[in-house]
């Protein structure tokens, strides 16, 4: 009986072998490159000439060009009430008591750091 690691080298030798002929045989043959084809076609659709506007003639024109709206009037604003402040939101009580301030990081005191004055005194 032949043994499995045997079946699948020989397998793998005969992928290889393969593998390698169509290398060399692609290698070997002559390319085989088609050209595109890059001829142009002969129509040639008509082209409209561009007018150009001249805003010097001596007729009067619908519209100033160079304004953005004609017409246009400033509007007389009328200060707005602040917003209303909403309510501050309750404080629900907690259904624990939790940890102390201390455990949790949190320090509290009941007044302000003393802190020195410039001038020495306190």
């Amino acid at each position: 009986m032949i043994h499995r690691e045997k079946i699948a080298a020989l397998i793998a030798a005969a992928l290889l072998a393969w593998t390698l002929v169509q290398t060399v045989a692609t290698a070997v043959a002559p390319a085989r490159i088609q050209t595109p084809d890059v001829s142009l076609p002969t129509y040639r659709p008509e082209l409209i000439p561009r007018r150009f506007r001249r805003f010097e003639q001596d007729q009067p024109l619908p519209r100033n060009p160079f304004l953005v709206s004609e017409g246009w009037q400033p509007l007389e604003l009328v200060p707005m009430p602040p917003p209303p402040i909403p309510p501050p939101p309750r404080l629900a009580p907690s259904p624990f008591a939790g940890p102390p301030p201390e455990a949790s990081g949190y320090l509290y005191e009941e007044a302000p750091p003393v802190t020195a004055k410039p001038g020495g005194a306190s």
